[in-house]
């Protein structure tokens, strides 16, 4: 059994079209395997959530406030009060807005974004619904500890493949420029989804690193046992939850280097 306190959770906010004063507290802890996320979502008097879509189902549960849930086009708005429970549908497109002079607080269950199975041949196939982003990375450091780097390469169907190159403060251990590099690139394109009001949810992501070290130890094949390895390795987890589909794949030294350069 783990435990979260939702008092220490940071809140997230939450960006979309049509998003403002909202945010969410991932409480589902890092590193577990569960089938499900568990969401605190917090809206402020005024505000709403992004009106949006998504390929899974939500369960959710109003704790306080009061607010509307808005449904497809067509569709009756729904009043939320405190202790109301409603289901969203897979695909549903909805919002949630508060009409009260309180936060809003709703919270939200969710299937979790799977892993492909241990063993499987080749990456899953993402439902029609979700987009396909193949992303690349690869860090190291210049000593072993020493200055940190990394790249890392996003390719996405019908676009020009978009190569970011990072330098890190400090020293670090390669091991860790890996992790730090892996973070840089989920962090890059969420910001660059919700920046668009695009919803991450509408995407999977096929990762490729020549790091079998980090690899294993995100699936959980490997146990983290260094601090700094598996405080990096759990924030990875909680940026791929916001995603609709992910799976991290293991390739040779030589397809990094031909991508990122080295």
């Amino acid at each position: 059994m783990q435990l979260t306190n939702v008092r220490t959770v940071v809140g997230r906010l939450v960006a979309g079209d049509g998003a403002r004063g909202a945010q969410v507290r991932e409480l589902t802890p890092a590193g577990v395997e569960a089938g499900l996320a568990l969401d605190l979502w917090e809206i402020a008097p005024g505000g709403g959530g992004p009106d949006h879509h998504h390929p899974e189902e939500h369960q959710c549960y109003v704790l306080a406030g009061a607010g509307e849930y808005r449904g497809p086009a067509g569709a009756p708005v729904a009043p939320l009060r405190e202790g109301a429970a409603f289901y969203v549908p897979a695909g549903e497109r909805h919002q949630v807005v508060n009409t009260g002079a309180t936060p809003l607080r709703v919270l939200v269950a969710t299937p979790l974004a799977a892993e492909r199975p241990a063993g499987a041949a080749a990456p899953p196939a993402p439902p029609a619904a979700l987009a396909p982003l193949q992303v690349v990375f690869d860090g190291g450091s210049k000593g072993n500890p020493g200055a940190g780097y990394g790249s890392f390469v996003i390719m996405a169907p019908g676009r020009q493949p978009n190569l970011v190159q990072k330098e890190y403060p400090g020293r670090m251990t390669n091991n860790e420029a890996e992790y730090q590099t892996l973070l840089e690139a989920l962090q890059y394109i969420l910001a660059t989804l919700e920046a668009s009001g695009r919803d991450p949810k509408g995407y999977a992501l096929d990762l490729r690193g020549d790091s079998e070290l980090l690899i294993k130890q995100m699936k959980g094949e490997y146990q983290t046992k260094n601090a700094t390895l598996r405080a990096r390795g759990e924030a990875a987890h909680r940026l791929l939850r916001r995603f609709g589909q992910w799976h991290l794949t293991w390739h040779p030294r030589e397809e990094s280097v031909a991508l990122l350069g080295h």
